[in-house]
């Protein structure tokens, strides 16, 4: 029969075993500096260089991101649409009022990998991103940090050379290298997380 005192002793080896494995998954640390964010609303800039291309085309606008709803993405300019990110799939809707739907199939595979990665970027989810991809995590001193994401072989792997990510107590900016060398640049600015709960406006937009 087992000591209670060696009983004790192997519930504190686990109970630390199962700390240091915790600690140990990548971008965990990372994860620990991020707010803990229900709702989270901000504006953005985005910046894609095209292959060929001298000037980057610019885009701006807002979003409203809120857990358990997923994220409406609102371009304001050059051109005004907005993208509904939900778990139902991807819906776009254009300036005069046309919406085009993107359900979550295997027809639409690329979109809906694209969903899921961009609400993972935005939210700071390691453990999803680590499936994906292999990380590199630094800190900074001041509170922030850094991300590196290598494509793992698979879907991510066929789609982008490489993402890098920054941020403190959110997520401020995203950087994507596309297999064909294209790149996105997106700063999120303006951010913050309260009220905790999406006002009726907000909540209309998912609907």
């Amino acid at each position: 029969m087992m000591r209670p005192g060696t009983r004790r002793m192997m519930a504190a080896c686990l109970i630390a075993m199962a700390w240091a494995a915790l600690a140990a998954t990548p971008g965990a640390r990372v994860r620990d500096r991020l707010a803990d964010t229900v709702v989270l609303r901000g504006a953005f800039v985005q910046e894609k260089q095209l292959q060929g291309f001298r000037n980057p085309l610019r885009s701006t606008g807002e979003f409203v991101l809120a857990r358990g709803h997923g994220m409406v993405w609102d371009t304001r300019t050059p051109f005004a649409s907005r993208v509904v990110m939900s778990a139902r799939g991807l819906r776009v809707i254009e300036s005069d009022g046309s919406v085009r739907v993107i359900a979550g199939d295997a027809g639409a595979s690329v979109a809906s990998t694209a969903n899921a990665l961009m609400m993972a970027l935005l939210t700071g989810d390691t453990a999803a991103l680590s499936a994906q991809f292999a990380i590199e995590e630094t800190l900074l001193a001041d509170g922030g940090w850094t991300l590196g994401l290598v494509p793992r072989p698979g879907v991510m792997s066929t789609l982008y050379r490489r993402i890098d990510v920054q941020g403190d107590r959110f997520v401020r900016r995203v950087a994507l290298e596309d297999i064909n060398g294209d790149r996105t640049d997106i700063r999120f600015v303006e951010l913050r997380d309260a009220p905790a709960e999406l006002s009726a406006e907000e909540a209309k937009r998912f609907d």
